[in-house]
């Protein structure tokens, strides 16, 4: 069975907040950005979340992981949106 989750961001601390929609139970709290969470998307073909924010990052975070495993990607400006392609990609 697949588990099913969703996700929203926090301006105040900056988290990532990852939860179940079967049980409505938080499953995780992700750190790492420095500014306010803008937006969030889930890839469709592995379990990864992107997290966009206004510290001009977005972090790619490998769901169901350990550890908060994430990886950085820097930009010039702040980031309003992410999404993945249909591919996952």
């Amino acid at each position: 069975m697949r588990l099913l989750v969703t996700g929203a961001g926090s301006l105040d601390g900056f988290e990532v907040f990852v939860w179940s929609v079967q049980t409505g139970k938080i499953l995780d709290v992700l750190r790492g950005h420095e500014g306010p969470i803008s937006g969030l998307a889930f890839s469709s073909e592995k379990p990864i979340m992107a997290s966009s924010s206004w510290d001009r990052a977005v972090r790619l975070w490998q769901l169901y992981a350990t550890k908060d495993a994430s990886e950085v990607l820097e930009h010039q400006t702040e980031v309003l949106a992410v999404a993945f392609r249909p591919d996952g990609s």
